[in-house]
């Protein structure tokens, strides 16, 4: 809400704007617009944790998270799950985490992550060099995810952010 803040008072910033912020904000439509640009997305479920009829996925691993947010929160070395008992486990404790958020299962995807900066304004952008997280210093528990405890310092430990070396 800061960036509408300062929109109101005609304070410059160099954050996006207050639509582009609540929408990123939101996963799920961050998934939808990659889509529509035709950038592969996981596959991915939204679950209620009100709706006691909802099915769950069965597609393992799946990274289970709070379908609004930012930062990671929400986001624990428990996100992962490899079945249906720490599937369940995982929506529990983001149910006693983030009482009644919505939450978003997703089909996990192992490999590289990437990071690419975009500086500029609509008709002049310009897109930084992409860098790759290294998960090499954090502990083989966060299974190569970039966790709320390890983006804040809760663990001792980093991802390293390094040029990436595409193709």
């Amino acid at each position: 809400h800061v960036a509408a803040l300062l929109e109101l008072l005609g304070t410059p910033c160099t954050e996006g704007g207050p639509t582009c912020l609540g929408l990123c904000h939101n996963k799920m439509y961050v998934s939808a617009i990659a889509k529509t640009f035709g950038i592969p997305v996981p596959e991915e479920r939204y679950f209620d944790p009100s709706d006691q009829s909802a099915s769950l996925p069965s597609v393992f691993p799946a990274l289970v998270k709070p379908a609004r947010g930012d930062g990671s929160i929400g986001i624990t070395k428990y996100s992962i799950a490899h079945n249906a008992e720490q599937l369940v486990d995982s929506i529990d404790r983001l149910n006693k985490t983030l009482p009644g958020m919505p939450l978003l299962i997703q089909e996990y995807l192992p490999g590289p992550e990437y990071t690419v900066g975009v500086i500029g304004n609509k008709d002049n952008l310009e897109i930084l060099i992409p860098l790759e997280a290294d998960f090499t210093n954090i502990p083989a528990e966060y299974q190569n995810i970039n966790s709320f405890e390890i983006k804040f310092g809760v663990e001792k430990a980093t991802v390293e952010l390094k040029q990436a070396k595409l193709s």
